[in-house]
Parts: C-alpha cells; structure tokens; sequence
C-alpha cells in the first residue's frame, strides 16, 4: 500500500478508500468489535500499523458521536497517516533505534509535510484526511510536529488519529526496552499523554478499547493463560479469551467469555518478553498485535 502511494498514488488512493468504505460498513453495525487478528509474515510492520490505526481510529470516531461519512474520512486519514515516509531513506523509515542523530530526526519529521505533498495531486482526496495527514504528530500541548500547533489548531480527528498511532506504536514497539502489556499501555497513555491529547478523547478511547484489549495476555484466578480475543462493550473487565492448551490444538482452543462465569476474573496480565515460547506460538503472536473490526460473534 505504502509503496503503492509512491508510484500509482491515485490508484492506491482509490483502494485505500473502497477498503475503508468496507470497513466502515461493519464499524456502523451495532454489534462491531475490535478484534485480535493473525498478523501475516508477509505484511509490513508499515502496513500493519497503518491498518491498527485506521481500525482503532473508526471505533473511536463511531464512539465519540461522528456520523459515518466523517468516520470514513478519519478512516482514510489514519490508513494513510505515514504515507509520507515512503520519501525517507530506509535507514531512517526502517530505524530499530528510537535514537536519530539530530539531521536524521529533522528529516523524519518532514514526512507529514511529504505525505500532504503525496495526496495533494489526488483529486477529490477529503481535506479533512489532509488534515489528519499533516497533524497526526501534533499534540495540544505544542510539543508536536512539524509546526508545534496547540489545541484550537489541531482537529479532533488528527487527535483521534494521534493517540491511535502513539498506541499501536507502544503495543507492537520494536524496541524491547518499550514493550508493554496492552492493558498496561491503555493505563499508560491514561496518565502520561494528559497533556498532549483531549481528555475527551482519551476518556472515549478507554471505553472503547477497554481494560484488557485485544492482544492482551492474561492469567486467570484458576491460573489458566489466555489471550484476549475481542473486548465485551457491555462489560470492559469481562473479555473474550482464548485458552491455552497444549493438549488442543489451537485452531480447535476453547474461547471464552468472562461475563458467562461470575467465578471467574482476571488476575493478572503479562508482557509477551515474560511468556514461554511455545505459548506465544500457541497464540501465533509472531511479536506483533493486529486489529481487526467484526460484527461480534458472542452475544453478551
């Protein structure tokens, strides 16, 4: 996709927005969830995160009052939220270091301004989604870029978009000494990003995601390890979880909703760097967590 914005931006464009016109379409549906998914090997960490954050970012505008057509313009924004890092050298895109020498973080910068330059040929590409483009590492506080713009300058949906991003780049964070837990990033970015997002939209954003979202690996009080599948809107502290058993093979693994046993509860929740190997391949982590929107498969 992002290779693709580079050399057929228009066509890329088009089925950027007949994807998220389909998505947007189960997002409105009054059973759609977020869900784990499998993240393909052959997909790019690019990808996959710009998918993350569309998902989470269609939720989040659904659940804070937009009407569709503006949650499908958000959509768009946020699949394409990177588009401008295709014009970056690899070792700059592709960095496994969070530290860029001061010429390399000023280059890394640009690629919003890159990323505008690439949809502005695009006809009848939404502004809105410009927008979002441009701002989605602007924060309200000022410490953004690239232009340092505060709360009155910076639209709700590039907010929407930004805490998605800082999200999804916390969960699947290439950088082992950042990895956390999802539910320990849901409570992270609660408490330190105050300054920097609307509390409107972080307080949106907890309810929708959840306590435990999916991805997360729990421990349950009867000491069975499972991983959440999908959260449960009528009840955040009782997900849907998949059991690990390595007497079944995984594609037959027992699901379970929290909600259908009052005995039973989470206890604690694990980092992926503290669970055994053969677990993580019972999940089919592969290191990353995707998302995914559904019409629910269980009734709560």
């Amino acid at each position: 996709m992002m290779k693709d914005m580079s050399t057929s931006p228009a066509q890329a464009a088009k089925g950027s927005q007949e994807y998220i016109k389909d998505v947007s379409e189960i997002v409105h549906a009054s059973d759609a969830a977020l869900y784990l998914i499998e993240v393909s090997s052959t997909m790019s960490m690019g990808n996959y995160h710009a998918i993350n954050v569309s998902m989470l970012s269609m939720l989040l505008g659904k659940a804070m009052g937009f009407d569709a057509k503006t949650v499908e313009i958000l959509g768009l924004g946020a699949l394409l939220h990177d588009v401008g890092k295709v014009k970056l050298p690899d070792e700059i895109r592709n960095a496994k270091t969070p530290k860029l020498s001061p010429p390399q973080k000023k280059l890394y910068e640009r690629h919003p301004q890159y990323g505008v330059e690439i949809v502005q040929a695009i006809k009848d590409f939404p502004k809105d989604a410009k927008t979002i483009i441009f701002q989605h590492h602007e924060y309200i506080d000022g410490s953004g870029f690239p232009s340092q713009l505060t709360e009155g300058k910076i639209s709700v949906l590039s907010q929407i978009t930004a805490l998605c991003n800082l999200y999804d780049k916390l969960v699947n964070s290439r950088h082992t000494d950042m990895k956390l837990t999802s539910a320990e990033v849901v409570s992270y970015s609660f408490k330190s990003f105050t300054q920097r997002i609307n509390p409107k939209v972080l307080q949106a954003f907890v309810k929708t995601i959840g306590v435990y979202p999916p991805g997360t690996i729990v421990v349950l009080n009867d000491k069975r390890t499972g991983i959440v599948t999908s959260i449960n809107q009528a009840s955040l502290l009782n997900p849907n979880i998949m059991l690990y058993d390595p007497d079944v093979d995984r594609k037959q693994a027992q699901i379970i909703n929290l909600a259908d046993d009052p005995n039973l509860r989470v206890e604690s929740t694990v980092r992926r760097d503290d669970v055994p190997e053969e677990v993580l391949d019972y999940f089919n982590l592969g290191g990353s967590v995707g998302f995914q929107v559904q019409k629910s498969a269980t009734k709560s």
